[in-house]
């Protein structure tokens, strides 16, 4: 009796020890007062709708391992006038849906089903199979849920403007595969056909369609009974009460979103309530566990949470299927979602044991970091957890110059646009022109922008790649690789890198030559008038009743500078049609379908050019015209091609083998 109980004694003493050296959950868990967090939302988001024009919003906040508040503002269907049910009405999720793509295959890695860092074609059909890049390095499922597989954001394919027209989730990794563009790991480029691929090796190695795998292993265990994947709205339970859509449109009105049918369902197409998602962060905030049931182990979860794709130290990194808000104490984790008139974002404090989760059935009539779920998350953050960006180490920013070993402020220098870009599509162009971020060398800093904000400003050198802004308000980080400077990235936008580029890769000398093309173009107008005066002159020359003796231009040559002025007006009909569609829902459609409707309008133009090009060297075999007139159709002919060529560069002239 005495060995029990000394061996009792002896094993209560180990796990006492041990539980007051093991960190606890939550290592300083916040409490909240439901009558203050319902007052900060009031206050907030009816203001804020109303400034941005969101019909309708539902808000959760989660604390101390339960659920503090849900609220419902606004409606959920403005046609009908229902309002927004907290606890009914079912919001798109948009990538938020990533967080549980992740989720399930951390779940097959914890099975030793999956390993994150095999080859991913392990687990994929042959026809399937990612090719390996000049590195030689496989992708991997850790490169896929860090969004670092390298990987061009071609978007085409991953819907389908038909509800009833969508595909199979494996039949969709093979047809829409991407080109790889960066080495595996080396940056950031959000990828939602990787989160595709993810999703694609959970059906296969689980032998379950990945909808149900959701439903039976993430959704049901927690409780989310309004919760699910789906590859068209109407594939829903018949219980959900999903919010409409709602589009900012170029004109500055709306528009509902449209129907689709989904083919990369796990990177973006679930429904979920506020307190659904709840019930979702109060399990990662649990260790993996809620309401008795276990989705994850503590290790996983951990792993999940944690820096899985880290640039710099003080500098945000990405996760697994989640990403930090921004670096500062407390660590706040989450993710953001967005699709066609619907946005969702939510943050964990896993120190805090808080979470809030922000749903919208519209797109804010705001920048993206003004935006109603942004601020509402950011100011509740502050207020109630003390979470705020801040970056700047204890002493740093003090200084500027070089210091021993630094690099020389020169190597910065340079030209950098996202490292997320569709090289095959005709988004490319508005997207490297919109995010072009030159650094140049500014005194003792470097002058630059790095955020969703194009201003320029001085940044200052505050340690080995790490420059802090003049109003102190972003930090960013230079990319290296093989002791070369490849990229850089800012603090508030892990998940968007910017990549350097030589200058002949920047948009510039593409339209520069475009631009000196449209101008020789014109000149085509300087022909009609030359006409009349010939005109003129043959008509003054008859009334004297004399024929000046001059030759005719023959038919042909007529024919040919008429089939030029065609082709100028049909290209200028073209680049109207195309810049009309820029911006419309049409053209959104486009860029997730793969419609070449941007594209057959400069393609419908190639064809006159491609007659007057065949005309230029008749021109030149009959000697239509004096030489310096050949020369000018000639180069009327060039400025046509080179116009087009540009026009192919970015993607918007559709060709038989695009």
């Amino acid at each position: 009796m005495r060995t029990w109980t000394a061996r009792a004694w002896a094993v209560l003493l180990v796990v006492a020890i041990t539980g007051l050296l093991a960190p606890p959950a939550h290592a300083d868990p916040v409490r909240l007062d439901p009558a203050e967090v319902e007052d900060f939302l009031d206050s907030r988001v009816p203001e804020l709708m109303k400034e941005q024009g969101v019909p309708g919003a539902a808000v959760t906040v989660v604390a101390d391992g339960e659920e503090v508040v849900s609220r419902g503002y606004g409606e959920a269907d403005p046609e009908s006038g229902t309002p927004v049910s907290p606890a009914e009405t079912s919001f798109p999720t948009g990538s938020v849906a990533k967080s549980f793509t992740a989720v399930a295959v951390l779940q097959l890695a914890e099975r030793g089903d999956v390993d994150l860092h095999a080859d991913v074609n392990t687990y994929l059909p042959e026809e399937a199979h990612i090719p390996r890049t000049p590195s030689g390095e496989p992708v991997t499922l850790h490169h896929l849920l860090t969004h670092t597989p390298g990987f061009e954001d071609a978007m085409a394919g991953a819907v389908s403007a038909d509800p009833d027209g969508h595909t199979s989730l494996q039949d969709h990794i093979a047809r829409d595969r991407p080109d790889l563009i960066y080495p595996p790991g080396r940056f950031t480029s959000y990828s939602n056909y990787g989160i595709a691929v993810a999703g694609a090796v959970v059906e296969r190695v689980s032998g379950r369609p990945f909808i149900d795998y959701a439903r039976e292993n993430i959704f049901g265990p927690l409780g989310m009974e309004r919760s699910a994947f789906a590859q068209k709205e109407a594939d829903l339970p018949a219980h959900f009460a999903t919010a409409s859509r709602s589009m900012l449109t170029p004109g500055g009105g709306r528009a509902p979103g449209p129907e689709i049918g989904s083919n990369d369902f796990p990177a973006g197409y679930a429904f979920a309530t506020a307190p659904d998602m709840g019930r979702f962060m109060l399990a990662l905030l649990g260790e993996g566990a809620y309401g008795g049931e276990r989705i994850l182990a503590p290790e996983t979860v951990e792993e999940m949470l944690g820096r899985r794709a880290e640039v710099h130290p003080l500098i945000s990194a990405m996760g697994y299927g989640v990403y930090e808000r921004f670096t500062g104490e407390p660590r706040v984790v989450g993710h953001h979602g967005d699709f066609l008139g619907a946005n969702m974002e939510y943050a964990v404090v896993p120190e805090a044991g808080v979470g809030i989760v922000v749903a919208a059935n519209g797109d804010a009539d705001a920048d993206f970091q003004d935006a109603l779920w942004t601020v509402v998350i950011d100011a509740f953050l502050a207020e109630f957890t003390g979470a705020e960006q801040d970056t700047l180490p204890d002493g740093a920013g003090q200084g500027g110059g070089a210091g021993e070993g630094e690099r020389p402020l020169s190597d910065y220098a340079g030209d950098y646009h996202a490292a997320r870009v569709d090289r095959s599509g005709p988004t490319m162009l508005p997207t490297v022109l919109g995010s072009l971020r030159p650094a140049s060398v500014d005194g003792d800093g470097l002058r630059m922008s790095c955020s969703a904000a194009p201003e320029e400003q001085h940044w200052t050198r505050i340690g080995d790649g790490l420059f802090r802004s003049a109003d102190g308000e972003e930090t960013a980080a230079f990319i290296e690789d093989g002791g070369e400077v490849v990229g850089l990235v800012c603090d508030s936008y892990p998940m968007h890198p910017y990549v350097k580029v030589a200058w002949h890769q920047t948009p510039a000398p593409w339209l520069a030559a475009a631009g000196a093309a449209l101008l020789v173009l014109l000149s085509m107008l300087v022909w009609p008038a030359a006409a009349l005066v010939r005109r003129v002159s043959v008509r003054g020359a008859g009334e004297r009743g004399a024929d000046d003796g001059r030759e005719r231009t023959p038919r042909a040559a007529r024919a040919a500078r008429w089939t030029a002025g065609a082709a100028g007006l049909v290209l200028a009909a073209a680049l109207g049609t195309v810049v009309a569609l820029m911006g419309t829902e049409a053209a959104q459609m486009a860029f997730f379908t793969g419609s070449p409707v941007l594209e057959i309008p400069l393609a419908v133009a190639a064809l006159p050019v491609a007659a007057v090009l065949a005309l230029t060297v008749a021109a030149w075999r009959r000697r239509w015209w004096s030489v310096p007139v050949r020369a000018h159709y000639t180069a009327v002919g060039a400025a046509f091609a080179v116009f087009l060529s540009v026009a192919w560069h970015f993607n918007f002239v559709w060709t038989p083998w695009s």
